[in-house]
């Protein structure tokens, strides 16, 4: 029996080597709420503007996460922008004491590492009992490839804990836990669709597994827990923003952004110290499933276990797992996506069923649904290891294990103790980020405008960054930005007003215009002489404004 106190124990310590491993791998320099210098460039700027513009927003605003002063009649919504929802949430409270040097990703990164090993942690506990031999496997979940990746940027993807209590719920609740499904799909909401989508199909599986437990439970029962499920789910979708875009929630890139035949043995460029970087399409990584090392002689050892020890009969007991190992099969041939690669070659090319469009669409970056099979794999692995051998042995070969995956990470630690703690080097810079807006003109006279409007807007144009970076400086509104997903039939009908706005000299007072378009700007030389206007190039920038008095 173990007690309160043990548990208790056991989670400080585990909380302690997870913090030491986390300040190892990253430095821990980027905990700093104060440090940014990391984010620049990087598709991180992007969602830590979303947060510079989210803080000035009204408390009262619904949607709870709608965005407008960043990218305006685009439609931005902060959960269509990877800007951690919840982590805004906390602390826009505190945005008027806060100062514009602040990002909260670093800290966001912390918490992912220790809920990742947390949460694997009492999974194990529910198969053995020793502290030692569940603390070794739940730090192995923290030094996991695919999770580690997500450092690279797009840190909401670092939340695979959710993906991990997904599986914590499947394998430990005899009856549906429909109010734990409930939170955690709306906790994943706030942080990253992508999660939720898979945190969905764990959920499916596991309404259907008590069917196949339990032979009196009535399809007409699981339908009504299916429905009261989709209820909370519209509710918090519509809520929280995920439909401020309409259409524009669908984009290009399945079938480019997606798994790869041998994404399981890829170990990318840092990876792995033992095996090489195998041949990918550009675009690959978003379906990185290489575990390292370790892993692969813990699945190695399953292996020849069950051949040897002839556990053929176990096979038995598998039936309540059927629907969580076809959900990850199904997951797993939609992150394939309809173009099946192996290295760089096109193995097989289908045309996509037409009602499957839409979600492709929408989950255009499909390789990421590779995870439900990878940690469907891993987690089986380790269990089924963990009833195969003695406690002795246990303790020994995890202990190896974790050595060999150590080791076998070095490169990767190399890689982001530079990134996170001398950005300057791997981006080439002889010292901290600035701004290319340099002259005095912008914040002597031009912060005192209200609105930047970038012509002919679109998602990430040219200069997108320091153009935004001075408007949520300066508490503008601006009609550009860098987005997972926008409004295109808008974004058509504001660059034809926003011409017409121009050609007929009818600009805003209280509005800064950059012009991207030659001809228009050519116009502007021409029409725009007299000194009530402002239609000149600083720093390389051509803008054009009503000169303020």
């Amino acid at each position: 029996m173990i007690t309160k106190s043990i548990q208790a124990k056991r989670a400080l310590f585990l909380v302690l080597i997870t913090t030491l491993w986390f300040l190892y791998f990253t430095g821990g320099k980027f905990m700093n709420p104060f440090y940014v210098d990391w984010i620049f460039p990087s598709d991180t700027e992007t969602h830590w503007l979303g947060w510079q513009f989210f803080k000035n927003e009204s408390l009262l605003n619904f949607p709870i996460f709608k965005n407008s002063n960043y990218g305006m009649e685009l439609g931005s919504s902060l959960v269509l922008n990877d800007s951690l929802p919840i982590m805004a949430l906390i602390f826009k409270p505190f945005s008027s004491i806060i100062p514009f040097e602040f990002q909260y990703f670093g800290i966001w990164a912390y918490i992912c590492f220790i809920l990742q090993s947390f949460i694997a942690m009492k999974i194990f506990e529910n198969f053995i009992d020793d502290s030692i031999i569940v603390i070794l496997c739940a730090l192995l979940f923290a030094m996991l490839p695919p999770f580690l990746w997500r450092l690279h940027g797009h840190f909401g993807l670092l939340g695979h804990w959710l993906l991990i209590y997904g599986f914590f719920i499947y394998l430990t609740s005899k009856n549906l836990n429909l109010k734990s499904w409930i939170i955690i799909v709306t906790v994943s909401l706030l942080i990253n669709a992508y999660i939720s989508a898979m945190l969905i199909g764990i959920f499916l599986a596991d309404l259907i597994k008590y069917k196949v437990l339990n032979s009196n439970i009535t399809v007409k029962s699981l339908l009504g827990n299916f429905w009261k499920f989709i209820v909370f789910l519209l509710i918090s979708l519509f809520t929280f923003g995920y439909f401020m875009i309409g259409k524009g929630a669908g984009g290009k890139g399945y079938g480019k952004f997606n798994a790869n035949l041998n994404s399981f043995f890829d170990p990318d460029q840092i990876w792995s110290v033992a095996i090489g970087n195998l041949p990918t399409p550009e675009a690959g990584y978003e379906g990185f499933g290489f575990p390292g090392i370790g892993i692969y002689l813990i699945i190695g050892l399953c292996v020849v276990t069950f051949i040897f020890r002839k556990s053929y009969t176990k096979l038995n007991n598998l039936k309540p797992y059927y629907p969580l190992i076809i959900v990850s099969l199904i997951a797993y041939v939609f992150a394939l996506s309809n173009n099946i690669i192996l290295g760089e070659s096109l193995v097989y090319n289908y045309e996509i069923p037409t009602f499957l469009v839409f979600l492709t669409k929408v989950f255009r970056s499909s390789g990421r649904f590779i995870w439900i099979l990878f940690y469907l794999i891993v987690i089986s692995s380790f269990i089924f290891i963990i009833k195969s051998y003695s406690k002795r042995t246990l303790r020994i070969l995890f202990t190896f294990i974790i050595v060999v995956q150590f080791l076998d990470l070095s490169e990767a630690k190399e890689y982001f103790n530079i990134k996170f703690n001398n950005p300057s080097v791997l981006n080439g810079r002889s010292m901290k980020w600035e701004s290319p807006m340099k002259n005095p003109i912008w914040t002597m006279v031009l912060s005192d405008y209200k609105e930047i409007n970038y012509v002919f807007t679109k998602n990430r144009p040219k200069d997108y960054f320091p153009i935004s970076h001075f408007a949520a400086k300066n508490n503008m509104r601006i009609n550009t930005g860098y987005f997972s997903r926008i409004s295109k039939t808008s974004a058509k009908k504001l660059n034809r007003i926003l011409k017409n706005i121009i050609l007929n000299k009818t600009i805003e007072d209280d509005t800064i215009y950059f012009i991207y378009d030659q001809e228009l700007w050519l116009f502007i030389e021409k029409n725009y002489t007299s000194p009530k206007y402002i239609a000149t190039e600083i720093d390389n920038f051509k803008i054009l404004a009503v000169r303020s008095n």
